[in-house]
């Protein structure tokens, strides 16, 4: 239950994380 709960908040976290790298590596 606590897994599926910090998944849900991390989610959007790492896709946040992704477009920052790719705006970084463009």
């Amino acid at each position: 239950m606590a897994d599926n709960q910090a998944l849900e908040f991390l989610r959007p976290l790492d896709q946040l994380f992704m477009d920052q790298h790719h705006d970084a590596a463009s």
